[in-house]
Formats: C-alpha cells, sequence, structure tokens
C-alpha cells in the first residue's frame, strides 16, 4: 500500500524576530485523518521545546519534540503524529522571545487537507 502525502503550503518567509510572547506557531484545522510527519522550525536560535497541542494556552498536549540551541532554521522529520478530522491544532514553540514572523496579508492560507 502507498504512504498518502499531504501538500505542502508555503507561508512567507520570517525575517521579523518577535518579543515577550509565550508562544508562536500556527494554529490550524485538520480536514481530513491524516497524520503529521514533519515540520520546519524558524526561531532565533534558543533551545525550545514545539508542541502540537489543544487550541487554548492551557490545552492538552498531545505530543512534542526537542529543538537543540543554535537552530535557527530546523527541519523536524520522522514523526507519526495523527490528526482527527475537523479538529483544531496549536503546533506552537514554547521558548519566549524566541519566535520569528513576517508582515503578511495572504490569509488564510489553506488547501483541500489544511486549514
Amino acid at each position: 500500500m502507498g504512504q498518502a502525502k499531504a501538500d505542502i503550503i508555503v507561508g512567507p518567509t520570517l525575517n521579523q524576530t518577535e518579543g515577550g510572547h509565550a508562544y508562536h506557531g500556527i494554529d490550524f484545522t485538520a480536514l481530513t485523518n491524516s497524520t503529521l510527519t514533519g515540520f520546519l522550525v524558524g526561531n532565533q536560535g534558543k533551545a525550545e521545546a514545539v508542541v502540537l497541542q489543544a487550541p487554548v494556552a492551557s490545552g492538552t498536549v498531545f505530543h512534542s519534540v526537542s529543538i537543540p540551541a543554535s537552530s535557527p532554521s530546523f527541519t523536524v522529520s520522522g514523526l507519526d503524529w495523527a490528526l482527527t478530522a475537523g479538529t483544531e491544532y496549536w503546533l506552537v514553540a514554547t521558548t519566549e522571545t524566541n519566535g520569528l514572523y513576517a508582515t503578511f496579508s495572504g490569509f488564510p492560507v489553506s488547501d483541500a487537507q489544511i486549514s
């Protein structure tokens, strides 16, 4: 049986540093039952954890992965994190004042699989 592949949604280049925020990442809804196998983390170079959690600051953490220091662009791969259709998730890094962002007006970014 072949492996299903999800689309890659390309966002803007993250070129601005943020400060004072405990979380930075994305909020998304799985449109189909699927599996998150990897993602790219952009940050200011501090070590941190990235978590997949329910969409509130004190929400249930479903999965987490550690990002080493001195890795301002780090590819996480080899994951097997199940996503349930119709469920909203936060995929967020949890180190304060470590995020990057971009001025971007093309929201929402979505396709048939991710919104």
